[in-house]
């Protein structure tokens, strides 16, 4: 989604829940109110905060597993082209694809093992002739492996901690909050801004939660910016997807780059890549 848009609903949505205290009539119940809120905003507040833990404590062990990964698929290419010039080309193509096949999913969605094969198999091709190459042949299969590590790893980082039950709950207890809320009403201004303020807190808290899981936080960065480094290190050009350029998710900042266009989506994933030169 353009980010343009996203946020203009978010900001609607946002709006509209404000104004709901100032529309709504006033709710009467025959319970006491306050110690039935008290009680559920506590349930929430627990929830909504392990949640808050748990996909934090993932999206930032994610972060560190791409970084990881960066390094290794680096590592992994020099010690090639120190062992074998000849080698390390058929090397530094093969982390080329799989780093543009990497950008084209959206929300680093795709973490497979059959996407090292052509990395993998490229290593082994490499024999090492000389004392240095002999030297450095450990710590190139180690390298990867260690891709491999990191691969299993991100599989499981980048799934949604919560789940449609889990969302069914948060929401459930979101709308009894905001009914129960609305029932504190005694008319004023002040009261009603207040409780207006209240569910736009709730549904932003929410909403972060869903960004975080679902791992568009700051993705645009994780996923566009970051991996830049490895085509620079292996003498590639910087790699764009092109939709994703046109929904600002991607800014180029490079003079001179690459972008992918697919031909005929979504009947086909075919697509050209055209080299972009800035004046």
């Amino acid at each position: 989604m353009h980010k343009f848009i996203k946020y203009t609903v978010n900001g609607v949505i946002s709006l509209s829940l404000f104004l709901v205290p100032f529309f709504v009539g006033v709710i009467t119940f025959s319970f006491d109110v306050s110690t039935m809120l008290t009680v559920v905003s506590l349930f929430f507040v627990i929830l909504i905060g392990f949640f808050i833990a748990a996909t934090t404590s993932n999206y930032l062990r994610m972060q560190t597993l791409i970084a990881d990964l960066n390094a290794a698929l680096i590592g992994v290419f020099e010690n090639a082209q120190k062992i074998s010039v000849a080698g390390s080309k058929k090397v530094a193509d093969a982390v080329d694809q799989y780093m543009i096949s990497s950008l084209d999913y959206q929300y680093l969605e795709s973490y497979k093992k059959d996407d090292l094969k052509e990395i993998v198999d490229a290593v082994h091709l490499i024999k090492p002739k000389t004392t240095v190459g002999h030297n450095l042949y450990p710590y190139l299969i180690e390298g990867k492996n260690a891709l491999y590590r990191i691969h299993q790893e991100l599989s499981l980082a980048s799934q949604a901690v919560v789940s449609r039950n889990h969302w069914f709950i948060l929401l459930t207890l979101s709308l009894v909050i905001a009914f129960l809320l609305l029932g504190f009403r005694d008319g004023s201004l002040l009261v009603h801004a207040i409780s207006g303020l209240v569910l736009v807190s709730i549904y932003q808290t929410l909403f972060l939660l869903y960004e975080i899981d679902r791992n568009a936080l700051l993705a645009n960065k994780l996923v566009y910016v970051n991996p830049q480094q490895v085509f620079f290190a292996i003498g590639k050009l910087p790699y764009y997807p092109g939709g994703e350029i046109k929904r600002k998710w991607a800014n180029p900042n490079e003079k001179k780059y690459r972008v992918g266009i697919y031909i005929d989506y979504p009947n086909s994933f075919a697509k050209k890549i055209k080299v972009i030169t800035r004046k």
